[in-house]
């Protein structure tokens, strides 16, 4: 294949993902139906912006706006999904808004607001949530050197309530489930970011102590 011919067709597929730009259809379709479509959106744009001549074909088209909206954001933020969350924080982290970002938030503002909120979701593991893991894990990886000492705080909260409910969790399973070596391998990768995270976590005990004195 030519480089002309390939990058027509690569400029053809990334005005083909137009249609999920402000789609026409979002009042007439079903709250469901536009969260799973904008998860199947962000996971294509997600991959796509690993590569640096795709991010200049997403700003150009328009993708790169509409990620960094506040109406795509805010969907996403509310959604019942975590991977949305995991896609879009990803997406922010990579992309240069310079110039396209309209929105009231600072895009670190959000990414700190998606990553939390997607561990908020995180308390009840499911097919969903197993699959997510990982990614969550590595997205929040990736933005703990952006995030102030009281954001990690709030996060290493956060991440340690997500650690406990899993963690009773599997003992209510006990051995019989099919899925608990995965369930096994996933408390492993939380305990492991938390351990990363728990020297900003606040310790009520020393707390206690510190008002004391």
């Amino acid at each position: 294949m030519s480089q002309g011919l390939g990058s027509t067709l690569l400029d053809g597929l990334s005005r083909a993902l137009s249609p999920f730009i402000l789609p026409n259809d979002v009042q007439n379709s079903s709250p469901r139906f536009v969260i799973e479509r904008n998860c199947c959106y962000l996971r294509i744009i997600s991959a796509l912006t690993k590569n640096d001549e795709w991010c200049k074909r997403l700003t150009r088209d328009g993708h790169v706006e509409w990620c960094i909206s506040s109406s795509l954001y805010d969907t996403v933020l509310t959604s019942f999904m975590v991977l949305d969350k995991v896609f879009l924080a990803g997406i922010l982290l990579r992309i240069n808004p310079s110039g396209t970002d309209s929105s009231p938030y600072p895009v670190q503002e959000k990414r700190w607001m998606l990553v939390n909120r997607a561990w908020v979701r995180c308390h009840y593991f499911d097919k969903e949530m197993i699959e997510a893991l990982p990614a969550l894990v590595a997205v929040t990886r990736q933005n703990l050197l952006d995030f102030t000492r009281a954001k990690l705080a709030d996060l290493a909260s956060t991440v340690h309530r997500a650690l406990e409910s899993w963690k009773g969790q599997r003992e209510w399973i006990g051995q019989g489930q099919a899925n608990v070596l995965r369930i096994d391998a996933a408390l492993s990768i939380i305990q492991g970011l938390y351990d990363e995270l728990s020297p900003y976590a606040e310790h009520p005990s020393a707390s206690q102590h510190n008002s004391r004195s």
